[in-house]
C-alpha cells in the first residue's frame, strides 16, 4: 500500500494594473473573462478548457481539497460574490461574500473521471472591479 499525492494550480495574473471586469447579479464563470495558466500540474491533472482543473485519472472518489484566491481592486461600495463550481454545478457551502481579498481555502471534494472544477464570481451592487490575479488549486490523496 502506498501513497499517491496529486495537484494542479493554474493562475491569471493581469500586471500591476489588472483587467476591469463586468459581472452581473448572476453567477458567472472567471475562466470567460480571464486567461489562467496552468501554473503547476502533477498526476492527474489537466486544464483542458480555460479555467477549468479535470482529474483525468482512473481511480473513483478521489478525495481533495480545493483552494482559491484573489487579489482586486473596487470602488467603495461594489459587493462582490465568488463560489466554486464542480462540473458547472455551484457548491454552496464555498460561497463568500464581500471579503477583503476573497479565499475560498481548503474545501473537500471527491472527484470522479473527468470532473471539473471552476471558480465562478458575481457583483450584487457596484460596477467598478478590477481583477489583478486570480489563483485555482487542486490537492488530491489516495492510497494505493
Amino acid at each position: 500500500m502506498g501513497l499517491f499525492l496529486s495537484s494542479a494550480a493554474m493562475t491569471a495574473s493581469n500586471g500591476n494594473s489588472g483587467l476591469p471586469m463586468i459581472l452581473g447579479e448572476s453567477y458567472e464563470n472567471l475562466g470567460d473573462s480571464v486567461t489562467y495558466s496552468l501554473a503547476t500540474s502533477s498526476g492527474s491533472f489537466s486544464m483542458p478548457v480555460n479555467g477549468r482543473i479535470q482529474y483525468n485519472g482512473n481511480m473513483i472518489g478521489v478525495p481533495c481539497i480545493v483552494s482559491a484566491k484573489f487579489s482586486l481592486r473596487r470602488d467603495e461600495g461594489v459587493l462582490l460574490g465568488a463560489a466554486l463550481y464542480k462540473n458547472a454545478l455551484q457548491i454552496a457551502e464555498t460561497i463568500i461574500l464581500d471579503p477583503i481579498a476573497p479565499t475560498i481555502l481548503n474545501y473537500p471534494i471527491t472527484m470522479e473521471k473527468d470532473d471539473y472544477i471552476e471558480l465562478w464570481g458575481n457583483v450584487l451592487y457596484g460596477e467598478s472591479l478590477i481583477l489583478v490575479q486570480c489563483q485555482l488549486s487542486v490537492f488530491s490523496f489516495s492510497l494505493i
